[in-house]
C-alpha cells in the first residue's frame, strides 16, 4: 500500500512538471514576441533561468524520484504479478473446494431427504409399534385369561384322564374275563388291547403284541386257499360296517398250528362318530367245525342216497302223466302234476344239498372250457317255460353279438342262471318283466333284472349267507331253502368271477355276475356241481 502511494505522488510531480514544462514555453513564446526593454527582460530572462534552473533540477530530482519509483513499480508489478499467480492458484483451490462443498452440499441434501423419510417412516413405525404393543398387552391379558382357563381344564382333563384310567381298567378287565379272544387296534392297525383269551389262542404274550400291526402278530388265512384273510378288519374300518370272517378261516399260531376261528370285526367310534380303530373277537371253533363237517358229510350222503327214488317218482310221474297206460280222470291227472311238481321241488333241493356240501368240503371243481354262453342261458330258461307261462311274464334277452365262445365251466354258468332265473320267475308278479343280459365289454357281463318285489334295504347285508331268506319272501314262498344265492356266490366266487346286486322293494332287483375276459379259473376237485 505504501509503494502504491509514492507512485501516486510521483504521477502527481511528473505531472506538475509537465505543467511547468508548458508554461515554460509559453513564456519563451513571450519572450522573444515581447519588445520590452532588454533589461527588463534580461532581469526577466534570469528569473526566469533560474527559475528554469531550478525546475531543471526539480525536474532531475523527479526524474530520478521517477526512475526509483519506476524501479518500485517494475519490482511492485513483478510482487503484485506473483501475488496474482498466488491468488489464482488459491482461486483454483477455492474453486476446488467449493465444488466439493457443493458435491458434499448435494450428498448431504440427499442424505437429509432420507432422514427425513426415514423420520416419516420412523414415526410412522413408532405408531404401529404403539399400537402393536397396545396389542400386546391386550393379548398378555387374554393369555394370562386363557392359562387361568387352561389351567382349569388341565385339571378337568386329570379328573377326566382318572376316569379314563378306570374305566380303561375296567375294560381291560371285562375283555380278559369274557370267554372269547379278543383284541382291539387303532386306525392305523396298531394293537391297543389284548386279552388273555388271545394270548392263549395265538400263542403270543400280550407284551410282545401291543403296539405292532395286528397283521404281524395274528396270522389268519383260508384253509383252502392258504390266503389271508384280514380284509375283515380293513374292511370293518374302511366301511364303518361290522364284518366277519369266512367260514374256512384258520388261525395260525404262533407254533405253527391252524386253529379253525370264527370271529366278528365292529369299528371302534368316538363321540363325535369318527372311527378310532377296531375291535376284533374270535373263538376256536375246531369242535363246532367238526360238527358242521359231520353234518356236512351227511347231507351229502342224504342227499345221493334220495336221488334215486326221485329219480324213479319222476320217471313215474311223467309216465302217468303222458297217459302211456290209459287215459287219466281230470283229477288224477291233476295229481299226477303235483307230484311231478314236488319232485322237481325235491330234485332242486338235493341238487343244492349236495352242492352246499360240495362247497361246504371244497370237493366241487371248476372245468372251464370253451362255452357259449347264450344256449346256456336259452337252454336254462326253457326249464322254466311252463311256469313262465303259467304267470304271463315277458322275458327279454339282450346278447352281445360281440359275443364269442367263452372260457366257461358250463355246469358253473348252468347252476348260475339256474338259481338267479328261477328266483326272477318265483318272486315277479302276474304280468311282470324279466330281462337278460350278457354284455362284453373290459369284462364279461351278466345281469338278470326282474320287476319283483325286491330285498328290503335293512336285509340286502345278508342275502348270500346260506339259509337266509328275505321276510318279504317268506311270505310269498314259505317253502324256499334259501341256498341259491349263497350257492351263486360261493362258486362265482370260487371261479374267479364277482356277484352283486341292486334292489328296491316294490321295484324289482337286478343280479350281475361279472368274470375277466379270459375265462374262468380252474379248480381241481372231486366232482362237479349238480
Amino acid at each position: 500500500m505504501k509503494k502504491n502511494k509514492e507512485l501516486v505522488a510521483s504521477k502527481i510531480r511528473y505531472e506538475k512538471l509537465k505543467t511547468t514544462a508548458k508554461d515554460i514555453g509559453k513564456t519563451k513564446v513571450k519572450v522573444e514576441k515581447s519588445s520590452i526593454g532588454l533589461k527588463k527582460a534580461s532581469k526577466v530572462r534570469e528569473k526566469i533561468m533560474a527559475k528554469v534552473v531550478k525546475t531543471a533540477k526539480e525536474l532531475k530530482t523527479t526524474a530520478k524520484d521517477i526512475g526509483k519509483t519506476k524501479v518500485k513499480v517494475a519490482e511492485t508489478a513483478k510482487e503484485l504479478e506473483t501475488m496474482a499467480k498466488k491468488d489464482e492458484l488459491v482461486r483454483a483451490e477455492f474453486l476446488k473446494k467449493a465444488a466439493k462443498l457443493k458435491t458434499v452440499a448435494k450428498e448431504k441434501e440427499k442424505i437429509r431427504i432420507k432422514v427425513s423419510k426415514g423420520a416419516v417412516e420412523l414415526k410412522k413405525l413408532a405408531k404401529g409399534k404403539e399400537e402393536v404393543r397396545f396389542k400386546l398387552v391386550e393379548i398378555a391379558k387374554q393369555l394370562a385369561k386363557t392359562a387361568e382357563e387352561k389351567e382349569e381344564v388341565r385339571i378337568r382333563f386329570a379328573k377326566t384322564a382318572a376316569i379314563i384310567k378306570d374305566l380303561s381298567d375296567r375294560n381291560e378287565a371285562i375283555l380278559s374275563s369274557i370267554g372269547d379272544a379278543a383284541f382291539a387296534c387303532d386306525k392305523e392297525g396298531k394293537i391297543i388291547l389284548f386279552n388273555k383269551m388271545a394270548e392263549e389262542i395265538t400263542g403270543i404274550a400280550k407284551k410282545d403284541a401291543l403296539g405292532e400291526p395286528y397283521g404281524q402278530v395274528t396270522s389268519f388265512i383260508n384253509e383252502k386257499t392258504g390266503e389271508p384273510a384280514v380284509d375283515f378288519i380293513s374292511e370293518a374300518i374302511k366301511k364303518r360296517i361290522k364284518t366277519g370272517m369266512d367260514e374256512d378261516t384258520v388261525l395260525v399260531r404262533k407254533d405253527g398250528k391252524k386253529i379253525p376261528v370264527a370271529d366278528t370285526a365292529a369299528p371302534i367310534f368316538d363321540s363325535k362318530g369318527v372311527v378310532t380303530g377296531c375291535i376284533v373277537v374270535f373263538r376256536d371253533v375246531t369242535k363246532e367245525r367238526s360238527i358242521d363237517q359231520a353234518k356236512t358229510e351227511l347231507v351229502s350222503l342224504a342227499s345221493h342216497q334220495l336221488r334215486s327214488p326221485l329219480t324213479a317218482i319222476g320217471w313215474y310221474a311223467e309216465l302217468l302223466e303222458s297217459e302211456t297206460n290209459g287215459i287219466l280222470t281230470p283229477k288224477q291227472l291233476k295229481l299226477t302234476r303235483e307230484i311231478r311238481d314236488a319232485y322237481k321241488r325235491m330234485t332242486t333241493l338235493v341238487n343244492s344239498l349236495l352242492n352246499v356240501s360240495r362247497i361246504s368240503m371244497g370237493t366241487f371243481a371248476v372245468d372251464p372250457g370253451s362255452t357259449n354262453i347264450e344256449n346256456v342261458a336259452k337252454t336254462t330258461l326253457e326249464l322254466f317255460k311252463h311256469e313262465i307261462e303259467e304267470k304271463k311274464l315277458t322275458i327279454r334277452e339282450n346278447y352281445d353279438k360281440r359275443l364269442d365262445n367263452f372260457w366257461a365251466d358250463p355246469k358253473i354258468l348252468s347252476v348260475i342262471f339256474q338259481n338267479l332265473i328261477s328266483n326272477a320267475v318265483k318272486y315277479t308278479p302276474s304280468g311282470g318283466k324279466i330281462v337278460i343280459n350278457i354284455k362284453k365289454q373290459k369284462f364279461l357281463e351278466i345281469s338278470i333284472s326282474d320287476t319283483g318285489m325286491g330285498i328290503p334295504k335293512y336285509q340286502q347285508a345278508k342275502i348270500f349267507t346260506k339259509l337266509f331268506r328275505a321276510d318279504n319272501a317268506n311270505d310269498v314262498d314259505p317253502s324256499g331253502t334259501g341256498l341259491g344265492l349263497y350257492i351263486v356266490y360261493e362258486i362265482v366266487k370260487a371261479s374267479g368271477g364277482t356277484v352283486r346286486f341292486d334292489s328296491e322293494v316294490k321295484r324289482g332287483s337286478t343280479f350281475y355276475v361279472s368274470y375277466p375276459l379270459k375265462g374262468m379259473v380252474r379248480k381241481i376237485g372231486e366232482k362237479s356241481l349238480s
